[in-house]
């Protein structure tokens, strides 16, 4: 059985929306290394990983790796992410998401669970 972490995360607060494209990119770039699937559009960006419900703790903890890097990325770019506005949406049969134990996992800016 498989499962697709989809994270909505983070929201890039910028002051400057003619740099956008540049910071899709390198948000993209910080998600690549950890493969992690990036779309970016304006001011959203998500994450997403497919994975198997029994390797679900190890891809946990790469999304959250890839979160601190956005994070890290983000603050030596000037920008801000907003962990209030950041969500986790854990897709799935009904089955499947019962067989899920989410333990909470933290970075600076947001609570993965």
């Amino acid at each position: 059985m498989s499962r697709t972490l989809i994270v909505d995360c983070p929201k890039v607060h910028h002051s400057w929306t003619r740099k956008v494209h540049c910071i899709c990119s390198g948000l993209q770039e910080v998600a690549n290394r950890h493969g992690i699937l990036f779309h970016g559009f304006a001011d959203d960006s998500q994450l997403s990983k497919h994975t198997l419900v029994n390797e679900i703790h190890v891809e946990k903890r790469t999304m959250v790796d890839c979160i601190g890097d956005i994070e890290f990325w983000c603050r030596s770019h000037g920008l801000k992410l907003s962990a209030d506005k950041s969500d986790v949406i854990w897709l799935g049969t009904r089955q499947e998401l019962a067989m899920i134990i989410s333990q909470p996992c933290h970075t600076a800016a947001a609570l993965v669970t």
